[in-house]
């Protein structure tokens, strides 16, 4: 049985997964429909999906060299990759089981190799990583007294522990002991008061763990607030019918703020008006299925003025969100530049324990932008990094909000 999921979402991160072995029979299983989604189901305007099986034909002996379901699937989704669209990739068995589980086995940390060893670009909250006291911008310069060349540097058993070398983004060097362990990869939505009248509400994700009652309550409490802050800086995206949830909660009721491009609709578009798909704003103002924020009964009227934070993590279903909160919630966006990978996709299942992820529609704000590729930019920049003692965003919103005639 095919499952089918509609997501707009990120793909997950690895962090030393467990690379189980993997077969040539379930490597053949995996591309022959791999193939077949690519070229037959995927769709983004202006891709041609056709030249797939051109592309896989460079990467045949790296992929018939992979032993692992880590190995493989990096090979398979470097190759995706030549595509240039977000959210068209597969998910090895161990993550998906994390998709799914909310629980893994690592350290919880996001790294990207760069010359001098290991970047830390994010932890998980409540990971061996985060307790470890690494932060995004941290550098690992050695691990037990060596140089890192990959990530398969942390791989093992849990309960092994890990010396690392760390720099700052100061330069300055520390030593961090870190162990293997079981953490639970959900994290939930909370409220914060940063001062009597600014009430700040986090919602790291709209993935499975986002809870529509603790939500429900936190914006209920947070409705006397004069200014309300949603915080989506790393959320990756998620669900849609999470987002538009949300959407019910805090924007105007039963306004439209942006449309879905599929291969159907694009046709009767360019039929019926004579103009390409690429012309965005003619294309939101012409089609009639708009997107809208979800009914929640019950959900308490706001009167908060609204405020965003993103940054260079938040992507797909909260890039819409923070695009949306703007165009027809008047609110003002804080941090940095998101991601822009804001393709709506389908999950389905493949032999052996795989997931893909397959791109079929695009988004267009209500005001005619396209996010893929460009991403919601901030009306205030704020630079630097959050930490635990520090929040670089908190203290220019509150400045901000000081100047303000609320």
């Amino acid at each position: 049985m095919v499952k089918l999921s509609w997501i707009l979402a990120l793909g997950l991160a690895t962090a030393a997964a467990f690379a189980g072995p993997i077969d040539a029979k379930t490597k053949a299983a995996v591309e022959t429909q791999v193939t077949a989604r690519v070229t037959k189901m995927a769709y983004v305007p202006g891709s041609d999906f056709s030249k797939w099986p051109d592309i896989l034909k460079r990467y045949r002996s790296q992929l018939d060299k992979a032993t692992t379901e880590e190995a493989f699937a990096a090979s398979l989704n470097t190759a995706l990759g030549e595509m240039k669209v977000s959210h068209l990739q597969i998910l090895t068995p161990e993550q998906n089981k994390t998709r799914l589980e909310g629980s893994r086995a690592g350290l919880g940390v996001y790294l990207e190799v760069v010359p001098q060893g290991l970047k830390v670009n994010g932890t998980i909250l409540g990971s061996p990583a985060d307790k470890a006291g690494l932060n995004e911008g941290d550098l690992i310069i050695k691990v037990n007294g060596k140089k890192p060349a990959s990530q398969t540097v942390f791989q093992g058993e849990v309960g092994q522990e890990f010396t690392l070398v760390v720099r700052d983004p100061k330069g300055k060097e520390r030593t961090v002991k870190v162990k293997r362990a079981v953490f639970n990869t959900k994290e939930p939505e909370t409220l914060q008061w940063l001062s009597g009248d600014v009430a700040q509400i986090r919602i790291p994700t709209f993935e499975q763990s986002y809870s529509r009652t603790n939500v429900f309550n936190l914006v209920t409490e947070a409705q006397k607030a004069k200014v309300l802050v949603v915080d989506m800086r790393g959320n990756p995206g998620g669900f849609v019918f999470n987002m538009l949830h949300f959407a019910g909660m805090v924007l105007p009721k039963n306004q439209p703020f942006g449309t879905m491009v599929n291969r159907y609709v694009a046709t009767k578009f360019t039929e019926e008006t004579k103009k390409p798909e690429t012309d965005l704003l003619a294309f939101s103002e012409w089609s009639k299925d708009k997107m809208k924020p979800a009914f929640v009964p019950n959900a308490p009227e706001l009167k908060s003025k609204l405020v965003a934070i993103v940054d260079g993590g938040t992507g797909s279903a909260a890039e819409i969100m923070a695009a949306a909160m703007r165009d027809v919630g008047g609110a003002t966006v804080f941090g940095q530049k998101s991601v822009g990978m804001v393709l709506a996709a389908l999950m389905q299942e493949l032999p052996g324990g795989f997931m893909m992820i397959v791109p079929i529609q695009d988004y267009i704000t209500i005001k005619g932008q396209r996010l893929e590729g460009s991403g919601v930019s901030p009306d205030i920049t704020v630079t630097g990094r959050k930490t635990r003692e520090t929040d670089p965003a908190k203290n220019a919103i509150l400045e901000w909000v000081a100047k303000q005639n609320l």
